[in-house]
C-alpha cells in the first residue's frame, strides 16, 4: 500500500483501490480529480456527490470496494473527526485537528493501529504525544504542518527524525512485530 498527501489530504492505494481522506480544508472536486479516488472518506459534513465515486460523510461502519472502515465523531456532531481503515490487511488511523481525546468505546473499536496519519494544523492547545501514546501505532505520519511542529513531536516521543518522502510505501508483511517500534514517517 502506498500512502501520500495530496493538498491536505490524504490518499491511500493499494493498488486494487484509492481511498481519499478528505481534509476539511480541501475542495474536495479538486482532489479527487488530482488523486483519482475511487472512496472519498469527508471529514466535513459535505453532501457533494461525484459521479463514480463512492463518498462517505457521515459517522459509522462501512465496507466498501472490499475495504472495511469506521468513521466517527469524538466530539458528538456530525462531523467526522476520526477514520479507521482496514485496507490490505494493513490498520490505518486518521485523526483530524480536532481530536482532543479519544474515549474508551471508540478506542475499543479502534483496535490494533499500523499507522497512525495525525492531523497537526491548528493544534496549539493539547499535547499531541498523548494521543499518539494513547493509539501506540507502529508507524506515525503527521500531516498538513510545518517542520518544526514535527520535529517538536518527535523529541517528545523521543523518535528521530528522517528526511522527508514524498509517499510512504508499506506492506503487511513489514507490521506485526513481537516488539514494534514506534517509527516517525516525515510525509511531505
Amino acid at each position: 500500500m502506498i500512502a501520500k498527501t495530496v493538498g491536505n489530504s490524504l490518499v491511500l492505494d493499494n493498488s486494487k483501490v484509492k481511498l481519499l481522506i478528505l481534509n476539511e480544508n480541501d475542495d474536495l472536486e479538486k482532489i479527487v480529480k488530482k488523486s483519482s479516488a475511487d472512496i472519498v472518506i469527508s471529514v466535513s459534513s459535505n453532501d457533494q456527490t461525484i459521479e463514480g465515486v463512492d463518498i462517505v460523510n457521515s459517522p459509522g461502519e462501512y465496507e466498501i470496494k472490499d475495504v472495511l472502515f469506521f468513521v466517527n465523531s469524538t466530539q458528538n456532531d456530525e462531523q467526522n473527526d476520526i477514520v479507521a481503515v482496514d485496507i490490505s490487511g494493513i490498520k490505518i488511523v486518521y485523526l483530524s485537528s480536532r481530536v482532543k481525546k479519544i474515549n474508551k468505546v471508540v478506542k475499543d473499536l479502534l483496535g490494533i493501529n499500523h499507522l497512525l496519519f495525525i492531523d497537526l494544523k491548528n493544534r496549539e492547545d493539547m499535547k499531541v504525544s498523548d494521543l499518539v501514546n494513547e493509539i501506540e501505532p507502529e508507524f506515525l505520519i503527521p500531516l498538513a504542518v510545518d517542520k518544526e511542529k514535527v520535529a517538536n513531536l518527535a523529541k517528545e516521543l523521543g523518535l528521530k527524525m528522517d528526511e522527508e518522502v514524498s509517499k510512504f510505501t508499506i506492506t503487511s508483511a513489514a507490521l506485526n512485530s513481537d516488539d514494534p517500534v514506534m517509527t516517525i514517517v516525515n510525509l511531505k
